[in-house]
């Protein structure tokens, strides 16, 4: 450690603690002022987010070594999580349901730890973007826009969006024009499909969640597009197929706009990094779930009422069935672990099990068991299992094994992988309905007496009556699908 430290300068060292003592002082002065005079802190919170930016931007390109700028950051990530849970500096934290500051830091931190070394310039970009766009996108909301839009829960403008896109695109333009050396046409090119993604980053935001979101794929574009023309035009044909998949979904009414854009996002991590090999798979659970959904949608309306989600999927289902995978898909994109792809195969055959054992589970005539007890239960019901479900889990994990076999025939153990994938999806789901017996939220309507996975039933809150709030559906999608990964890897270890 002291070997560590010495590497430092004394020169950077000076350089950030001088720094560090403006920013502290500066944010004494914000907090002072906001006391003093009451009212909305909108602009407050603004000038702090363009100064604190500008100054880490500044010190940046002044020091050579980031290990000062790693200790302050995850200093101010701990701290930004105090002051938010103890209602501290309420000049710049808005309420302790925003983490924004804890994700600014956050920010700071990893991109300075992943690219300084050996991507200094794409770090110094991811920043300026993190920056400026959002910044200038909430003020021409604020102040011109008279349309807003809603999406998880936060509002948004069109207006917003393009200040969020155009200013993206030229940070990202004058970032290409110095550092690829490719020309003007692919610089545009380059910002264009750079911006775009970004953009719906920041309006998919949740809880400050773009200070995250919007400078990692920032960065993380920005890196796929200077591996050369391949891998450009294999990104800008991901971006486009995404993109038309999305707004595809949406006119068909698949997804609802939040899920388009989530999808449209996720898409062009999988479509783009991972090329047809992740593509087909994941387009095979998606299309197939899709159909099963709409497939007896009036026999199935009678038990909307219990399931805290129906009809058009969103954004966080998006990110509950599909986050897990797109992660696999940028670990395989940097490291090519052929065993990735057997994982990221797992994990969708989780997600599909599961979705295909609740579609044709609720088409089935008999009531089903609840797994924990074996007690006859209501269609619908958390937890609840049937021997046409079960059948069902088994083909969609499957079909799952068997596209990915398809589109990688001379996989080392072929059968033996495709057995292991089937029966990881199958016990994932398993798990899946066993947490949503045992743990899921669950609420008893006031009004109807229904018990229910919704809060609000009858236009009533509905009274808690087992299982841990913060545990929805989402949540045990992601448990039973990181579940399954898990299964896969002992699998894996023992029979491979």
């Amino acid at each position: 450690m002291t070997e560590l430290i010495s590497s430092v300068s004394v020169s950077d060292w000076i350089t950030v603690l001088a720094a560090l003592t403006f920013l502290v002082l500066f944010l004494a002065l914000i907090e002072r002022f906001s006391r003093r005079f009451s009212g909305d802190n909108f602009y407050l919170r603004k000038i702090v987010h363009i100064i604190t930016g500008l100054l880490i931007f500044a010190i940046s390109v002044k020091i050579d070594n980031n290990l000062p700028l790693l200790i302050i950051a995850a200093f101010f990530i701990f701290f930004n999580w105090w002051a938010v849970k103890r209602h501290q500096l309420q000049s710049i934290h808005l309420n302790n349901r925003s983490w924004g500051t804890v994700y600014y830091a956050a920010s700071i931190f990893l991109l300075a730890l992943l690219l300084w070394n050996s991507y200094k310039m794409i770090f110094l970009a991811a920043i300026l973007i993190m920056i400026l766009p959002d910044a200038l996108a909430g003020l021409a909301g604020r102040w011109f826009a008279h349309r807003h839009f809603t999406i998880l829960s936060e509002k948004k403008s069109i207006l917003g969006a393009i200040v969020m896109f155009v200013s993206s695109f030229l940070i990202l333009y004058c970032f290409f024009s110095h550092s690829s050396g490719s020309g003007a046409a692919f610089s545009l090119t380059a910002a264009l499909f750079t911006a775009l993604p970004v953009t719906f980053a920041e309006l998919l935001s949740h809880r400050g969640s773009d200070n995250l979101s919007v400078p990692l794929l920032s960065a993380l574009l920005i890196y796929g597009f200077l591996q050369g023309e391949d891998a450009a035009f294999g990104l800008i044909a991901g971006i486009l197929f995404s993109l038309m998949v999305s707004i595809v979904s949406y006119k068909i009414r698949f997804l609802d706009a939040g899920g388009a854009a989530g999808a449209f996002l996720l898409g062009l991590i999988i479509f783009g990094f991972g090329g047809w090999l992740f593509t087909i798979p994941i387009l095979v659970f998606y299309i197939t779930s899709s159909l099963l959904s709409a497939t007896g949608k009036k026999r199935k309306k009678k038990y909307e009422a219990s399931f805290e989600k129906t009809g058009l999927r969103d954004a966080m289902q998006v990110v509950a069935n599909g986050g897990i995978p797109g992660l696999l898909v940028l670990i395989w994109y940097f490291f090519s672990l052929p065993v990735l792809y057997n994982l990221y195969l797992a994990a969708l055959a989780v997600a599909t099990a599961d979705t295909w054992a609740t579609e044709i589970g609720l088409l089935a005539g008999r009531r089903p068991r609840l797994i924990t007890s074996l007690e006859r239960v209501g269609h619908g019901r958390s937890g609840a299992v049937s021997q046409a479900g079960f059948t069902a889990a088994i083909a969609g994990s499957a079909v799952i094994a068997l596209s990915g076999r398809f589109c990688n025939p001379e996989i080392t153990n072929g059968l033996v992988m495709t057995a292991v994938v089937i029966v990881s999806g199958f016990l994932g789901n398993i798990i899946d309905s066993f947490l949503g017996a045992s743990f899921q939220a669950q609420f008893r309507c006031s009004e109807c007496g229904r018990l229910t996975e919704k809060r609000i039933h009858c236009k009533r809150r509905s009274d808690h009556e087992s299982g841990y709030l913060f545990m929805n559906n989402d949540f045990v999608n992601i448990l039973s699908i990181f579940s399954g990964c898990v299964i896969f890897i002992i699998f894996n270890i023992i029979f491979l």
